[in-house]
């Protein structure tokens, strides 16, 4: 049967293996009936075991599932991941107004618990009310707090209180990827690139064919003034790469070619990643025309390649700035709110701001938009031709945000001066 195949497959691969590997393994073979009574009979039977909870979620993110969850909230001494995966279901199943309350009641009955205060704020629907909630848990030592705070704080080019929160959550959690990730970001932002270096100099030396690690430090080399660093990292990424089988000789050229656009951007050279673009296909290309401000040609090649809307608000912005441009601009602006459609969380909060006569954004509405920062600069930078009577702030906050060393951090930098 196709049920004791399943199970031959999962034994032949998994032997005293993660508990959550097992269920991923059963959801692989398309037995999502078997994983999901697999996670409720592994939690019925040790309810520590919650590395399993995010699988029954993917699994089965029903009403059963919710109740299942449910029944363990009165339990004693309380159990955080339980309470933060029933209310990331119970709002994904639009019962945010219902499981608000709750944890409403539940904070007046214990004030100084951080963690309800944190599990509070996720079921907030007023963005103000969920931050002073997260401020609040933080303050009470809820750890979780800590990023969302670090994350706002980042968005509005506050790196170094960010950063203060990151340090506080690594000193709890040092191997926790998500606040090691922010972490990074926050040193790349304030220019931190000596620590940068030292931390993916020992990944590098971990994982040796991890291409956007290499990529990564033979820039930060660069962005530092160390360019024979840069050079060595590049000769010995290739040689391992070759060796290893996973790069014939004609792909080393292509290979050292993209290393030196991505010293380039990092380095600021503008000439050289022109150069370098130029001599490609595709995206380098793109960038190449962008930089060069042949935007009537790089509209051509976006319109006919690019599904990124921020590609087509980068384009609106650069030509609304241009004069003889203005029909090509709307364009592009329509081309972008069009491709926002595909994600509907975004086009409902985006689009209405650039529609005709339609006021700008306030800083509230533009943080309750869950964007990457390498994103946010371009729509601020869009807004601030849209709205020029507020560019003065955006383009502020865009210049802040202008600190993530890949396309288009060149082309801000100069439409920034």
């Amino acid at each position: 049967s196709q049920q004791a195949e399943t199970y031959r497959f999962v034994l032949h691969h998994l032997v005293d293996g993660p508990l959550a590997s097992l269920c991923g393994l059963l959801m692989g073979q398309g037995e999502n009936e078997l994983a999901e009574a697999y996670c409720r009979l592994q939690l019925e039977a040790d309810s520590d075991a919650v590395e399993l909870l995010p699988c029954l979620l993917e699994v089965a993110p029903t009403q059963d599932s919710l109740a299942f969850l449910e029944a363990r909230l009165t339990d004693r001494p309380f159990r955080f991941p339980w309470h933060l995966h029933y209310v990331t279901l119970a709002v994904e199943l639009g019962m945010q107004a219902d499981v608000e309350a709750r944890y409403a009641a539940l904070v007046k009955r214990s004030p100084m618990e951080g963690g309800l205060f944190y599990l509070l704020s996720l079921t907030r629907r007023d963005s103000e009310a969920a931050i002073a909630d997260l401020e609040t848990a933080a303050g009470q030592g809820a750890i979780e707090a800590l990023l969302p705070l670090a994350r706002r704080h980042t968005a509005l080019g506050e790196f170094d209180a960010g950063l203060q929160q990151m340090d506080l959550a690594l000193k709890a959690q040092p191997d926790n990827e998500d606040y090691l990730a922010q972490h990074d970001e926050l040193l790349l932002a304030t220019g931190q690139f000596p620590s940068l270096i030292e931390t993916f100099r020992i990944r590098l030396q971990a994982d040796p064919l991890n291409h956007h690690v290499a990529t990564t430090l033979a820039g930060l080399y660069d962005a530092n003034g160390q360019a024979s660093h840069a050079q060595t990292v590049v000769d010995r990424y290739v040689q391992s790469v070759s060796l290893d089988g996973a790069l014939v000789s004609e792909e080393t050229a292509a290979s050292r070619s993209y290393f030196a656009s991505v010293r380039a951007e990092w380095k600021g050279d503008v000439d050289r990643y022109i150069s370098i673009g130029e001599r490609t296909n595709g995206r380098g290309a793109f960038n190449a025309l962008v930089l060069k401000g042949d935007y009537v040609e790089a509209a051509a090649t976006v319109d006919r390649a690019v599904t990124d809307p921020f590609l087509h608000f980068l384009l609106y912005g650069l030509t609304t700035k241009s004069g003889g441009l203005l029909a090509l601009s709307e364009v592009q602006l329509s081309q972008a709110l069009s491709l926002l459609e595909e994600t509907p969380s975004l086009a409902q909060g985006i689009k209405p701001w650039f529609l005709a006569g339609a006021p700008p954004s306030s800083d509230k509405e533009m943080l309750g938009i869950d964007l990457l920062n390498h994103q946010r600069r371009v729509l601020l930078f869009a807004l601030a031709q849209r709205h020029p009577n507020k560019a003065e702030g955006y383009l502020k906050l865009a210049k802040k945000l202008n600190y993530h060393r890949i396309f288009p951090y060149l082309v801000l930098r100069k439409a920034l001066e």
